[in-house]
């Protein structure tokens, strides 16, 4: 968090579940916008190949708040926004389990059937 709390302006943090093989977004990831008076969660299910979900908001958004996602200013999903105290228990449960955290409610967000990951 001392990250977080040095930087100037919002950003974007990526959380990696547990993998068990050495294979590029192997993982499940958690991406969790931190730094303003709200947050945001992004979970992507192991491999890219699943679902991703967004969490589903509990608070009215900010108008023209962006997080960094190094160098690069990112918006949060619309309704998406939630309490940052719930998105930091979130992202502990995550850290936790590896899992989608339980603590917070989501809304599962319909990908392209291709070319979405590119990391």
């Amino acid at each position: 968090m001392d990250f977080v709390n040095e930087r100037r302006q919002p950003v974007w943090l990526e959380l990696l579940g547990p993998s068990e093989t050495d294979e590029p977004f192997s993982s499940a990831a958690l991406h969790i916008a931190l730094g303003a008076d709200y947050s945001s969660l992004v979970f992507y299910e192991a491999g890219g190949k699943g679902d991703r979900y967004d969490s589903a908001g509990n608070i009215v958004l900010p108008e023209n708040e962006v997080f960094d996602d190094f160098g690069e200013a990112i918006s949060i999903m619309p309704g998406s926004a939630i309490d940052t105290a719930s998105a930091q228990h979130a992202a502990s449960e995550f850290l936790e389990t590896g899992a989608r955290p339980t603590s917070v409610a989501w809304r599962r967000f319909d990908l392209p059937s291709e070319g979405w990951l590119e990391r």
